[in-house]
């Protein structure tokens, strides 16, 4: 079970640290680099989630993955917290959470655009222009194309959903005619 609120406490926690000792990228990068050693592969995910391994265990391998990826102190500071209260399966959501603060932090926000078709580089300079106007942060657009809306455009920044698309269209359009 995902367990969100936690999952911030924990980032925020280690976000703060961060920015503490100026080392938002490098604490991110580290987090990002020891969240896929342990969830790039099933077995090692299940080692570090299991309940009967002591937690000693999985401390000290732990440890030996940090320091082979040389990631910082603080990042197994906080990976080992986790472990010693059996939480390592929400780290991909902490790093998630993590990369959200450093983007707001930095004034940055990502775009998940879905279009029926493929946008020319003007459009998706236009749609850009338009969404970092709207957000008032610099804007990178996450693109993809999906044929069954129709047309027009479904953008998600923050939390912001926008339905341009015909097929939301319609779909209001029905609830309306009830």
């Amino acid at each position: 079970m995902r367990d969100l609120p936690l999952a911030r406490k924990y980032a925020a926690a280690i976000f703060d640290l961060a920015v503490k000792r100026q080392a938002l990228q490098p604490t991110l990068e580290g987090l990002e680099n020891l969240s896929a050693a342990v969830t790039s592969d099933e077995r090692v995910f299940s080692f570090f989630a299991c309940p009967t391994i002591p937690v000693q265990d999985k401390a000290r391998i732990f440890g030996e993955v940090s320091r082979t990826l040389g990631v910082s102190e603080d990042c197994n500071g906080l990976c080992q917290v986790m472990i010693a209260n059996g939480r390592m399966a929400m780290l991909p959501d902490v790093v998630a959470a993590v990369r959200k603060r450093v983007a707001d932090f930095e004034g940055r926000a990502e775009a998940w655009v879905t279009t029926a078709r493929e946008l020319c580089p003007e459009e998706q300079q236009r749609l850009q222009s338009a969404l970092m106007g709207l957000s008032g942060k610099s804007v990178s657009l996450r693109v993809e194309v999906n044929p069954s809306i129709i047309g027009g455009v479904i953008v998600r920044i923050e939390n912001t959903v926008i339905d341009g698309s015909v097929v939301g269209r319609l779909r209001v359009f029905a609830e309306q005619m009830e």
